[in-house]
């Protein structure tokens, strides 16, 4: 039997309609690939509110940073050199995808490979804390970057759901 002291179970997952309601990897859905689950009890201390967790220092974005920022991205990479058990992370400069209109995030100079989607990515991570304002979304096959949607009022709408909400939901529409 195998336990885990830091560890929660997904009782429902919240997603916005802008992710749900797309067919495959389009333009909408990379600006809005990021979801967040409700939990069980679990982690430490058995609790159910990761707010609130001791462990947890980190908050969501109200705004995003800006390109030129720096920044760190957090990820469980398993393709290449990787098993996907290790945390890895990346830091550098903050941009945006050119092929995507500037309307997501990019990373260059990070090797993050396939595996660490959801990864989240911080603006003044430090000492542990940090705030989230997007998540590991995509990659390009050869080029040594990666890529995230921009946080934004769907994100926070699906956040408060997922804060109130008890079922699966997908936000807005």
């Amino acid at each position: 039997m195998t336990t885990c002291g830091g560890c929660w179970t997904a009782k429902a997952l919240f997603v916005h309609a802008n992710f749900a309601n797309e067919s495959g990897f389009t333009t909408t859905s990379m600006k809005n690939d990021w979801g967040f689950a409700k939990v069980g009890p679990g982690g430490l201390n058995g609790t159910t509110d990761l707010d609130v967790a001791p462990r947890t220092g980190f908050s969501l974005a109200g705004t995003n940073p800006a390109s030129g920022d720096r920044v760190d991205v957090f990820g469980y990479p398993a393709a290449k050199k990787y098993t996907g058990k290790s945390l890895v992370y990346c830091d550098g400069t903050l941009s945006t995808d050119p092929k995507k209109n500037d309307l997501t995030w990019q990373l260059p100079n990070c090797g993050l490979t396939a595996g660490s989607s959801g990864g989240p990515w911080f603006s003044g991570f430090s000492g542990g804390t940090g705030t989230v304002f997007s998540v590991y979304s995509y990659y390009y096959s050869g080029v040594d970057s990666v890529f995230g949607s921009k946080f934004g009022s769907a994100t926070t709408a699906t956040y408060n759901a997922a804060k109130s909400g008890g079922t699966n939901t997908v936000v807005g529409g």
